[in-house]
């Protein structure tokens, strides 16, 4: 049995439905004070200050390696 669906109204109401998810989001986010399009800048600088800028050589092998290297 074909089903037929019109997909231009349902493709539409998904489109009207991310636009008031986007406008909620933006809206809420100045009504906070906040800049929506900010990066978390707080938690960005957490991370990079415990990455340091100089990362050591790897030692570690693993078993298949370790096999090959005694052979």
């Amino acid at each position: 049995m074909l089903i037929l669906i019109p997909w231009k109204p349902v493709a539409i109401f998904v489109l009207v439905m991310a636009a008031f998810i986007m406008v909620g989001y933006f809206a809420g986010a100045f009504m906070r004070g906040e800049n929506p399009f900010a990066e978390d800048w707080k938690n960005a600088k957490q991370i990079m200050a415990t990455h340091s800028d100089t990362h050591p050589a790897s030692t570690h092998k693993t078993d298949k390696a370790a096999r090959h290297a005694t052979q």
